[in-house]
């Protein structure tokens, strides 16, 4: 996809620019968008650059404001919300990249002299102008040769898998939510009820409903959604059919999928993939 391809959210430009050589790595640059998200997660790490505007974002119990020039990374599965805070929207470059392809460049990046080199992103507000310039590069190197697309991305792969100057906020699920998440995960089309989750975890439903929500940040319902939008992302990437995905993963009808998968990824998912360049 060109720079000149645009995905349109509300009445404003988003683009969306992927590489061959790069499948679990997408960038998404947006200018003057005036959007607003409730708590949602994404599979993928993500990476937010703003140029221009500003914006306000929740991480977990945490709240940011974001001015230009700021980065904030949020690792994978984290809880978040977010909405511009300027009149005139916000201009940015976001970066979404897969635990998968996070895994592959710790395997080609060697660690430096102090061994610093990690395999988990760590939460952080980042005010180094070279983390938002390696987003912005990767973007571009995307619509350039496999060769750019590799380099750009391992130094920037480089740069999220360092030590943080502060420790990560750490989820510790109890076992009880750990055997509901997973439960839900692997019955992720089916209409599950509070009822089989109190058995699952073998306790009561409000039981269920309040330590799952405290926890992962989302309640049972909402978490299974979202989980939902993250597999079909996947299976829209591959070519599957928009009413084939909704109803393989549960969804009443093409509608209520499209109404969802906006919600939580901010375009229609007609309008989520496109042409792929040679990088």
């Amino acid at each position: 996809m060109s720079l000149g391809d645009s995905i349109s959210h509300d009445r404003c430009p988003v683009r969306v620019i992927r590489g061959q050589s790069l499948p679990d790595v997408e960038v998404h640059h947006g200018v003057r968008i005036r959007d607003s998200f409730e708590r949602h997660f994404h599979a993928a790490a993500h990476v937010i650059h703003v140029l221009a505007g500003a914006r306000t974002q929740t991480v977990g119990h945490r709240q940011h404001t974001l001015a230009p020039g700021d980065v904030l990374i949020i690792p994978p599965d984290e809880v978040h919300s977010g909405a511009s805070s300027h009149r005139e929207g916000w201009t940015f470059v976001s970066l979404y990249c897969s635990p998968a392809a996070l895994e592959r460049a710790a395997e080609e990046l060697a660690p430096d002299a102090a061994g610093e080199l990690r395999r988990d992103v760590r939460l952080e507000l980042d005010d180094d102008p070279s983390s938002g310039q390696l987003v912005s590069e990767l973007a571009a190197a995307l619509e350039d040769t496999p060769l750019a697309a590799q380099t750009a991305w391992l130094a920037l792969a480089s740069r999220l898998l360092r030590g943080r100057r502060e420790p990560p906020p750490r989820r510790h699920e109890r076992a009880l939510v750990k055997q509901v998440r997973e439960f839900l995960d692997a019955h992720l089309a089916a209409s599950v009820t509070l009822d089989q989750l109190a058995a699952v975890a073998g306790v009561s439903k409000e039981h269920v409903v309040r330590s799952f929500t405290a926890d992962v940040g989302l309640a049972p319902h909402s978490y299974q959604i979202n989980a939902r939008i993250e597999q079909a992302k996947q299976s829209l990437l591959t070519g599957s059919a928009i009413s084939d995905v909704a109803l393989a993963l549960g969804f009443h009808d093409q509608s209520h999928f499209a109404r969802h998968f906006r919600r939580i990824v901010g375009i229609p998912p007609g309008r989520f993939t496109g042409p792929r360049r040679g990088a």
